[in-house]
């Protein structure tokens, strides 16, 4: 059930991400069927214990690591169907998910509702974009530039510091600010 009155801002602590998280989602599945989820160096210590199986092996044979704002995370990955997405690897169509007791804080914050781009800018902005790295803040901002982002994403939030600002972009980044 989305609520109108929350704003989710970069500052909302994870503790409130997760319960929004938990009331919106429906359970449906569709975010599954598209895409294995971000995974925290928690969640692989969880997930690994859950399998029983090593850390290494679990990154090795389920997750892909991948660059995101210049930011490198694993990934679960995702069934090969022939596109540039697919299912994730644990979730049977059946069973659901097949790793519900440790699932990742990703698929616990995720949702498909209104409130779900917003949970997903939070993520990012608190896990992958990184100030101190211009090229990060370079891909978040040809993200934010074309569509809305909540409080604390915006480029002047990320790099308040005109000097920096001069420092790390080039003339034509900072015209698109």
């Amino acid at each position: 059930m989305y609520h109108p009155e929350v704003k989710i801002t970069k500052l909302t602590p994870k503790e409130e991400i997760l319960k929004l998280g938990e009331i919106d989602c429906g359970e449906c599945s569709h975010c599954c069927k598209f895409e294995g989820a971000y995974m925290l160096k928690d969640d692989i210590k969880r997930l690994s214990v859950f399998l029983g199986i090593s850390e290494e092996k679990l990154k090795k044979e389920y997750l892909k690591k991948i660059k995101k704002f210049n930011t490198e995370i694993y990934r679960i990955k995702s069934e090969e169907i022939g596109k540039p997405y697919g299912p994730c690897l644990f979730y049977d169509e059946d069973e659901k998910c097949l790793i519900h007791e440790a699932k990742p804080f990703y698929c616990k914050i995720g949702t498909c509702k209104e409130i779900g781009s917003q949970i997903v800018d939070w993520f990012h902005l608190n896990y992958l974009v990184n100030k101190d790295d211009s090229e990060s803040v370079r891909e978040w901002a040809t993200k934010v530039k074309f569509r809305p982002t909540i409080p604390g994403g915006h480029i002047q939030e990320i790099v308040p510091d005109e000097k920096k600002k001069q420092k790390n972009f080039v003339k034509r980044d900072l015209e698109s600010f």
